[in-house]
């Protein structure tokens, strides 16, 4: 069996595809859900300043918390996104070996 590393690559580049697309839509969907999470307390922290109910310090305060609490569910995509990235060269890997495998 010849050996075409043109065509190799090409499979390799498709696999690869193949896994970052699926993945990335799904941290793109998790990404806005967090949003959504935080919309209703960021709505209400919104209104309590605007309306007068806390002052600017307390207000500060509150979205310091908000900011780590999203910070933290971020890193949690960071992670999902190391691990595509490692499945995502392990599938190329692999398509690599088996078309050697298939040539020799």
């Amino acid at each position: 069996m010849s050996f075409d590393m043109g065509n190799v690559l090409k499979d390799m580049v498709g696999s690869v595809s193949d896994v970052v697309s699926d993945e990335s839509g799904n941290i793109a969907g998790d990404t806005k859900s967090i949003f959504e999470r935080q919309k209703a307390l960021m709505e209400e922290l919104a209104l309590a300043l605007i309306d007068g109910l806390i002052d600017q310090e307390e207000f500060d305060e509150e979205l310091q918390r908000e900011k780590k609490v999203i910070e933290a569910e971020l890193l949690t995509l960071q992670v999902m996104t190391k691990v595509m990235v490692q499945e995502a060269v392990n599938v190329a890997m692999n398509v690599f070996v088996n078309a050697v495998k298939v040539a020799i």
